[in-house]
């Protein structure tokens, strides 16, 4: 009878063991997936979100110093700088690339339409850093050529090519945003299922302890 009862002592603690190890097992893992996510969350999709905030502000400031750049040109204005509002135009540019591609290791392979996002961007960013550079150079050649400079910026290829590298930007910006939305209802979803293990884990206790109360005193 003592023999029987240590069996069975033995068995029903072994079996509160493996669930209560198995269950705090289980926890672990969600609790590392989920810091998994929350650092994916900050340290890749919000950085990643704020190179291409950053990166279409300089387009922009690109846009307005070539703007400004063309006015003096136009209007002849023999005090401006036009070496300093140049190296603003082209320092602005390549500022462009630089966050692009600060940003592009941090999406570049999750999916193939992502890729030829980035892709696209690449080739419509080529497309307006060259039509810039011939802007530039018509802007410092005689009147006529000024004027076609002029009209290039703000009638031709260049509005193309600067307001399709900025959509490109916004779409890769739209799916960083979702893939965030997805990481974050991730987190939620292993908050929600680490905390249910823990009552359970707690449950298991409470009706354990009291069975094997009720067990020994019936069975001794």
């Amino acid at each position: 009878k003592d023999i029987t009862f240590q069996v069975k002592i033995t068995l029903a603690f072994i079996i509160f063991m493996v669930l209560l190890g198995g269950g705090i097992f289980l926890n672990i893992f969600n609790l590392s997936s989920l810091r998994h996510n929350a650092e994916s969350v900050y340290k890749v999709r919000l950085v990643s979100i704020d190179y291409l905030i950053e990166a279409d502000r300089d387009a922009y400031q690109s846009n307005l110093g070539l703007f400004d750049l063309l006015y003096e040109y136009l209007t002849g204005n023999p005090d401006a700088d036009y070496d300093s509002l140049i190296d603003t135009v082209v320092a602005n540019r390549q500022q462009v690339e630089d966050r692009f591609n600060n940003f592009e290791p941090l999406l570049k392979g999750h999916s193939a339409e992502s890729d030829g996002q980035i892709e696209a961007f690449h080739q419509q960013y080529s497309s307006w850093k060259n039509i810039i550079d011939v802007i530039l150079q018509k802007a410092k050649g005689n009147p006529e050529d000024v004027n076609e400079a002029f009209n290039i910026y703000h009638k031709g290829l260049y509005r193309d090519y600067f307001e399709n590298m900025r959509n490109q930007m916004d779409l890769l910006t739209g799916v960083s945003l979702a893939l965030a939305e997805q990481e974050y209802q991730d987190i939620v979803r292993l908050g929600e299922r680490t905390n249910n293990v823990y009552m359970v884990l707690i449950l298991l206790v409470l009706f354990f302890v009291p069975l094997m109360i009720i067990f020994v005193y019936f069975t001794v």
